[in-house]
């Protein structure tokens, strides 16, 4: 599966069968995926910009799209979304909203977190994630917090269920 960053507030997930558009953006080129997914409650549904889309999800609930799963909980105005995807668990927040669950997400393989504020390692290394992919407006910050030392962006990340590292290593997208 890949993880690529669109702009500074959304990404693209790509699995084998399915892809994903997570808070899309409202100008640039468009974009295809199959489903459009919203971690933001305050943001107006507009996918003017994405194309070939089959399905929305703003909000707590269980939806399957393609064989993906997808779970979504409610965090204030905000959404915590876990998915399924390729056989890898992820999470997918906002770092303001990260907080709120201790305790009370499951442990996923792989934490996909919009930096819109600072983070508190604990509760990441505690949901014991093996891949952290970050992005957002802080994500300099946040990978600094998670020990990484040099940061080095890249647009895209390759995650694969056979190929998780034993220790949870940092991805910043950018």
């Amino acid at each position: 599966m890949d993880i690529a960053i669109v702009n500074e507030s959304s990404i693209k997930i790509r699995g084998k069968h399915v892809g994903f558009i997570i808070d899309p953006p409202i100008d640039g080129p468009k974009i295809s995926a199959d489903g459009v997914i919203y971690l933001s409650n305050d943001l107006p549904v507009d996918v003017s910009r994405v194309e070939e889309y089959r399905v929305i999800i703003k909000g707590p609930g269980e939806y399957q799209v393609s064989g993906a799963m997808i779970t979504g909980v409610k965090a204030d105005k905000e959404y915590v979304y876990k998915i399924v995807l390729d056989d890898v668990q992820i999470l997918v927040a906002k770092a303001s909203d990260i907080s709120k669950f201790k305790g009370d997400m499951d442990s996923s393989e792989v934490l996909i977190l919009n930096v819109n504020s600072e983070i508190e390692a604990s509760v990441i290394t505690n949901m014991e994630p093996r891949v952290v992919i970050l992005y957002g407006e802080k994500k300099e910050e946040a990978a600094k917090i998670l020990g990484k030392s040099e940061i080095k962006k890249t647009e895209k990340a390759t995650v694969s269920k056979e190929q998780l590292p034993e220790m949870m290593e940092v991805i910043v997208l950018g």
